[in-house]
């Protein structure tokens, strides 16, 4: 970014050894430490002000450190990367084997509405089913009689 003439203002608080500023901290060009008032307390590049004491000298960075870090985010991005891939194939795998499946076993409407009408009928019992039976045949023979009686057929 420094080629293309780019500032990059990067502000935190509290500022964490384990998190991304941090990390970019020695790359700076010009840091700036605020105190609790607001108030600039130390101002410079990250040579200076860790070799000065103060709160980026506390911090106990290291350039070196810094690199080591960045490489290993690096890998662990490409880590998280790879893990992201292999799962997204499998789920796709997976998609696929059952879009298969149920292209090949997916069983008729009528088949599915019968099985669903044999497994409520078993769930009734065999004297409730036949009460159920006896009531809806009545119904019908009551129904096809009044039609008769109305004059209707």
């Amino acid at each position: 970014m420094r080629h293309y003439r780019f500032s990059i203002p990067l502000g935190q608080y509290p500022l964490t050894r384990h998190g991304r500023p941090v990390q970019l901290l020695p790359h700076a060009d010009h840091i700036i430490v605020l105190d609790e008032e607001g108030r600039v307390a130390q101002k410079g590049n990250f040579e200076s002000l860790n070799s000065a004491d103060g709160y980026v000298s506390g911090l106990g960075l290291k350039k070196a450190d810094m690199e080591e870090a960045a490489e290993a985010d690096a890998e662990s991005v490409e880590i998280e990367l790879l893990e992201k891939e292999a799962v997204m194939a499998k789920v796709a795998s997976i998609k696929a084997t059952q879009s298969q499946a149920t292209k090949s076993e997916a069983p008729s409407r009528g088949k599915r509405n019968a099985d669903a009408l044999i497994t409520y009928i078993k769930s009734m019992g065999n004297v409730s089913f036949a009460i159920f039976c006896a009531f809806t045949v009545g119904n019908i023979a009551f129904r096809s009689a009044q039609r008769t009686w109305e004059g209707r057929s």
